[in-house]
C-alpha cells in the first residue's frame, strides 16, 4: 500500500513540475496570412468536323455543314476566319469560287455564313466576312454553311477534296 501511495505521489509531482511550472495551462496561439493566387491566361482552342457534300449531279445545289468547335476563355472576344482553301484556281467569289480538287479535275463551292448562303466566309478580302463571337468558357459550336451550285460541268467520277483553315484571332 505504501508503494502505491509513494508511485501517486510521485505522480503528482511529475505533473506538477511538466506541466503546471511551464504554464501549461495558459496555451498561447500566433497567426499569419498567407495570399492565394493564379492567372488565368486568354485561350481559344479550335476543331473542326469535315463538310461532307455527297454525292453531286448537276441537277440541283448541293448544301452541306460543318462545325467549328471553339473554347475561349471566359468573355475573351475572338473572330473565325476562313482561308480560300488548297484547290487550284480558289477565290471568293462566286457560288463556285473555291474548288475541290480530283487531279486536275475541279469541282467548284463556297462556303458561307448563314444557311441562306448569302454571305462567303473568308477572311475579310474580296468582299468576304469574318465571324465574331465572345467566349463563355465553355463549348462553343460555330456552323460553316456549305454550297456546290447547280449547273456545273460534271467532272469525272471521282473523290473530290479541299482543305480549309479556320484562324481564330483573340
Amino acid at each position: 500500500m505504501k508503494i502505491k501511495s509513494f508511485l501517486f505521489l510521485l505522480k503528482i509531482i511529475i505533473l506538477y513540475e511538466n506541466c503546471f511550472l511551464k504554464a501549461c495551462a495558459a496555451q498561447q496561439t500566433e497567426t499569419t496570412n498567407f495570399t492565394v493566387r493564379a492567372v488565368v491566361l486568354k485561350a481559344c482552342p479550335i476543331g473542326s468536323t469535315t463538310l461532307n457534300f455527297g454525292n453531286y449531279s448537276s441537277n440541283a445545289a448541293l448544301p452541306g455543314t460543318s462545325t467549328i468547335h471553339v473554347n475561349c476563355t471566359s468573355t475573351t472576344p475572338y473572330t473565325v476566319a476562313l482561308n480560300v482553301g488548297l484547290g487550284a484556281q480558289a477565290t471568293f467569289a462566286g457560288a463556285d469560287g473555291r474548288k475541290m480538287t480530283s487531279g486536275i479535275n475541279r469541282l467548284g463551292y463556297n462556303l458561307y455564313t448563314a444557311n441562306d448562303h448569302g454571305i462567303v466566309w473568308g477572311d475579310q478580302t474580296g468582299g468576304t466576312q469574318i465571324v465574331n463571337g465572345t467566349g463563355s468558357g465553355n463549348n462553343q459550336d460555330i456552323i460553316v454553311y456549305g454550297q456546290i451550285p447547280a449547273g456545273q460541268n460534271v467532272p469525272p467520277a471521282n473523290d473530290y477534296q479541299d482543305t480549309i483553315t479556320a484562324t481564330i484571332t483573340f
